[in-house]
Protein backbone atom coordinates (compact mmCIF):
# COMPACT_ATOMS: atom_id res chain seq x y z
CA UNK A 1 0.00 0.00 0.00
CA UNK A 2 1.38 3.43 -0.90
CA UNK A 3 1.50 6.40 1.40
CA UNK A 4 -1.38 8.85 1.10
CA UNK A 5 -0.78 11.83 -1.14
CA UNK A 6 0.86 14.55 0.96
CA UNK A 7 -0.24 18.18 0.97
CA UNK A 8 2.27 19.50 -1.56
CA UNK A 9 2.09 23.05 -0.26
CA UNK A 10 2.75 22.09 3.36
CA UNK A 11 5.55 19.70 2.37
CA UNK A 12 7.20 22.36 0.21
CA UNK A 13 6.92 24.95 2.97
CA UNK A 14 8.58 22.63 5.49
CA UNK A 15 11.30 21.74 2.96
CA UNK A 16 11.89 25.43 2.14
CA UNK A 17 12.28 26.22 5.84
CA UNK A 18 14.92 23.48 6.09
CA UNK A 19 16.64 24.80 2.96
CA UNK A 20 16.97 28.27 4.49
CA UNK A 21 19.23 26.71 7.14
CA UNK A 22 21.44 25.14 4.44
CA UNK A 23 22.88 28.13 2.64
CA UNK A 24 25.29 26.04 0.56
CA UNK A 25 22.51 23.86 -0.88
CA UNK A 26 20.32 26.90 -1.54
CA UNK A 27 23.17 28.60 -3.40
CA UNK A 28 23.80 25.47 -5.48
CA UNK A 29 20.13 25.30 -6.41
CA UNK A 30 20.00 28.98 -7.36
CA UNK A 31 22.87 28.36 -9.78
CA UNK A 32 21.14 25.42 -11.52
CA UNK A 33 20.23 25.95 -15.16
CA UNK A 34 17.79 23.06 -15.46
CA UNK A 35 15.60 20.80 -13.35
CA UNK A 36 17.90 17.89 -14.21
CA UNK A 37 20.87 19.77 -12.79
CA UNK A 38 18.85 20.38 -9.61
CA UNK A 39 18.49 16.62 -9.15
CA UNK A 40 22.24 16.52 -8.50
CA UNK A 41 21.64 18.45 -5.28
CA UNK A 42 20.69 15.93 -2.55
CA UNK A 43 18.09 18.28 -1.02
CA UNK A 44 16.07 18.05 -4.25
CA UNK A 45 15.80 14.29 -3.84
CA UNK A 46 14.73 14.84 -0.24
CA UNK A 47 11.94 17.05 -1.55
CA UNK A 48 10.97 14.36 -4.09
CA UNK A 49 10.76 11.74 -1.33
CA UNK A 50 8.69 14.01 0.91
CA UNK A 51 6.30 14.64 -1.98
CA UNK A 52 6.10 10.89 -2.74
CA UNK A 53 7.46 11.54 -6.24
CA UNK A 54 10.89 9.90 -5.95
CA UNK A 55 9.67 6.62 -7.46
CA UNK A 56 8.20 8.34 -10.53
CA UNK A 57 11.00 9.47 -12.89
CA UNK A 58 8.44 11.22 -15.10
CA UNK A 59 7.64 13.59 -12.20
CA UNK A 60 11.16 14.40 -11.06
CA UNK A 61 11.54 17.26 -13.54
CA UNK A 62 8.79 19.21 -11.81
CA UNK A 63 10.42 18.56 -8.43
CA UNK A 64 13.75 19.85 -9.76
CA UNK A 65 12.02 22.95 -11.14
CA UNK A 66 10.31 23.48 -7.80
CA UNK A 67 13.55 23.12 -5.83
CA UNK A 68 15.29 25.75 -7.95
CA UNK A 69 12.29 28.08 -7.75
CA UNK A 70 11.99 27.78 -3.97
CA UNK A 71 15.73 28.41 -3.57
CA UNK A 72 15.03 31.91 -4.91
CA UNK A 73 12.34 32.62 -2.30
CA UNK A 74 13.71 34.71 0.54
CA UNK A 75 10.55 35.20 2.57
CA UNK A 76 7.27 33.30 2.89
CA UNK A 77 4.16 35.46 2.46
CA UNK A 78 1.18 33.50 3.81
CA UNK A 79 -2.40 34.57 3.29
CA UNK A 80 -2.27 35.76 -0.32
CA UNK A 81 -2.00 33.57 -3.37
CA UNK A 82 0.93 34.26 -5.68
CA UNK A 83 -1.26 35.98 -8.26
CA UNK A 84 -3.08 38.09 -5.67
CA UNK A 85 0.32 39.33 -4.52
CA UNK A 86 1.30 40.52 -8.01
CA UNK A 87 -2.10 41.23 -9.53
CA UNK A 88 -4.62 44.02 -9.71
CA UNK A 89 -5.25 45.99 -6.55
CA UNK A 90 -8.76 46.94 -7.63
CA UNK A 91 -11.87 44.91 -8.41
CA UNK A 92 -12.96 47.32 -11.14
CA UNK A 93 -13.15 45.90 -14.67
CA UNK A 94 -10.05 46.50 -16.79
CA UNK A 95 -8.21 48.14 -13.88
CA UNK A 96 -4.83 46.54 -13.37
CA UNK A 97 -3.15 49.67 -12.12
CA UNK A 98 -0.84 48.85 -9.28
CA UNK A 99 -0.18 45.30 -10.48
CA UNK A 100 3.42 44.19 -10.07
CA UNK A 101 3.04 41.76 -12.96
CA UNK A 102 1.95 43.37 -16.21
CA UNK A 103 -0.82 41.79 -18.27
CA UNK A 104 1.71 41.05 -21.01
CA UNK A 105 3.96 39.16 -18.60
CA UNK A 106 0.93 37.35 -17.19
CA UNK A 107 -0.05 36.30 -20.69
CA UNK A 108 3.47 35.02 -21.38
CA UNK A 109 3.52 33.16 -18.06
CA UNK A 110 0.16 31.52 -18.74
CA UNK A 111 1.42 30.31 -22.12
CA UNK A 112 4.33 28.50 -20.48
CA UNK A 113 4.29 24.86 -21.48
CA UNK A 114 3.93 22.50 -18.54
CA UNK A 115 5.65 19.70 -20.46
CA UNK A 116 8.90 21.66 -20.64
CA UNK A 117 10.18 21.70 -17.06
CA UNK A 118 13.11 24.00 -17.91
CA UNK A 119 10.76 26.59 -19.39
CA UNK A 120 8.41 26.26 -16.43
CA UNK A 121 11.32 26.62 -13.98
CA UNK A 122 12.58 29.76 -15.74
CA UNK A 123 9.13 31.33 -15.76
CA UNK A 124 8.57 30.68 -12.05
CA UNK A 125 12.06 31.90 -11.10
CA UNK A 126 11.40 35.13 -13.05
CA UNK A 127 8.12 35.50 -11.18
CA UNK A 128 9.81 35.07 -7.79
CA UNK A 129 12.46 37.62 -8.76
CA UNK A 130 9.72 40.04 -9.81
CA UNK A 131 8.22 39.52 -6.36
CA UNK A 132 11.60 40.42 -4.85
CA UNK A 133 11.86 36.96 -3.32
CA UNK A 134 8.69 37.20 -1.22
CA UNK A 135 6.03 34.64 -2.10
CA UNK A 136 3.48 32.28 -0.67
CA UNK A 137 5.65 29.15 -0.76
CA UNK A 138 2.76 26.70 -0.47
CA UNK A 139 0.76 28.28 -3.30
CA UNK A 140 3.85 28.62 -5.48
CA UNK A 141 4.71 24.94 -4.96
CA UNK A 142 1.20 23.68 -5.60
CA UNK A 143 0.90 25.84 -8.73
CA UNK A 144 4.18 24.65 -10.20
CA UNK A 145 3.69 20.98 -9.38
CA UNK A 146 0.16 20.97 -10.78
CA UNK A 147 0.60 23.46 -13.63
CA UNK A 148 -2.47 22.89 -15.78
CA UNK A 149 -5.35 24.72 -17.40
CA UNK A 150 -7.13 24.64 -14.03
CA UNK A 151 -4.16 26.35 -12.35
CA UNK A 152 -3.95 28.92 -15.14
CA UNK A 153 -7.66 29.68 -14.76
CA UNK A 154 -7.26 30.15 -10.98
CA UNK A 155 -4.31 32.46 -11.60
CA UNK A 156 -6.32 34.64 -14.01
CA UNK A 157 -9.16 35.05 -11.52
CA UNK A 158 -6.71 35.77 -8.70
CA UNK A 159 -4.70 38.23 -10.82
CA UNK A 160 -7.80 40.29 -11.52
CA UNK A 161 -8.85 40.11 -7.86
CA UNK A 162 -11.90 38.07 -8.83
CA UNK A 163 -10.99 34.87 -7.02
CA UNK A 164 -14.37 34.60 -5.35
CA UNK A 165 -16.01 34.57 -8.79
CA UNK A 166 -14.08 31.47 -9.90
CA UNK A 167 -16.45 28.60 -10.70
CA UNK A 168 -14.83 26.33 -8.08
CA UNK A 169 -13.99 29.03 -5.53
CA UNK A 170 -14.40 28.77 -1.82
CA UNK A 171 -15.70 32.23 -0.83
CA UNK A 172 -13.36 32.26 2.18
CA UNK A 173 -10.29 30.89 0.36
CA UNK A 174 -8.53 34.22 -0.07
CA UNK A 175 -8.99 35.25 3.55
CA UNK A 176 -5.96 34.80 5.81
CA UNK A 177 -6.28 32.04 8.37
CA UNK A 178 -5.86 32.68 12.07
CA UNK A 179 -2.39 31.13 11.97
CA UNK A 180 -1.42 33.11 8.87
CA UNK A 181 0.02 29.97 7.26
CA UNK A 182 -2.70 29.18 4.75
CA UNK A 183 -1.58 28.33 1.21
Amino acid sequence: MTDPKPDSGAVALDWWRDLRDNRAAAARLRRCHSPLEALLVPQTLTLARRLNRADRPDRLGRVGALAVTLAHVKEHAPGLSVMRAVGATSTKDDDVEGATLSEQRLRRLLLTDGDDESELMSAFVRLVRLMKGTANVADLAHSLLFWSDHTRQRWVFDYYNAGRARPDADPTADLPSASGDSP
